[in-house]
């Protein structure tokens, strides 16, 4: 099947909100999984609308993958005033964290250690609206932790595994996201090059 011809991708790119979360995870894929385009769909992938955590007032806009373990993955939530999108995030726990300090909340932006088998995270839910605002201090809530550092320690140590959620990858929600990471690459290239 060609991107143009995937019906998931196709609607999850008309979503009015799209391009920015387009923007945050190739920022997060270009910050934490090495080589991606030569590591995907075996140690990381990506589903657009998948039937995961589907339920009334909420559905699940994307998920990516690394190893066996959700690493990113986006909800739209139905609200009175419309939608709001939530992004969470798992990264890698601070060695010598309790969950307790591992949980915190504030202005858009609430965090948690989930109970998952395969790995301890720090779980981050973002308030795409907050974080695309500026609106989330982040180097307060890290306490001089790197977000983009845990976050790579995390897909670095899954992604030592094959996913096995490979048949649910959709290739053209990752080649446009993939397209992103390019641009953003190029950008800090040229930001990188002095002036003649």
């Amino acid at each position: 099947m060609s991107q143009e011809q995937d019906p998931r991708f196709a609607e999850l790119s008309s979503h009015p909100v799209y391009p920015e979360i387009r923007g945050v995870v190739a920022s997060y894929i270009h910050a934490s999984i090495a080589n991606p385009a030569a590591t995907q769909p075996e140690q990381w992938n990506v589903s657009a609308l998948p039937t995961t955590e589907k339920a009334k007032g909420r559905r699940r806009l994307l998920t990516l993958n690394c190893g066996g373990l959700e690493t990113l993955y986006v909800t739209e939530l139905q609200q009175e005033g419309g939608i709001a999108v939530e992004i969470t995030i798992n990264i890698d726990a601070p060695d010598g964290w309790s969950d307790e300090r591992l949980a915190l909340e504030a202005a858009g932006v609430w965090t948690r250690c989930p109970d998952y088998r395969t790995a301890r995270v720090w779980s981050w839910n973002l308030d795409l609206a907050a974080l695309l605002e500026d609106d989330i201090d982040f180097d307060a809530l890290l306490q001089d932790q790197d977000f983009d550092y845990l976050a790579a320690q995390l897909t670095g140590t899954l992604m030592r595994r094959q996913s096995p959620y490979t048949r649910y990858h959709c290739a053209a929600l990752a080649n446009d996201l993939l397209a992103e990471v390019e641009e953003i690459r190029r950008e800090e290239a040229d930001e990188q090059t002095p002036a003649s």
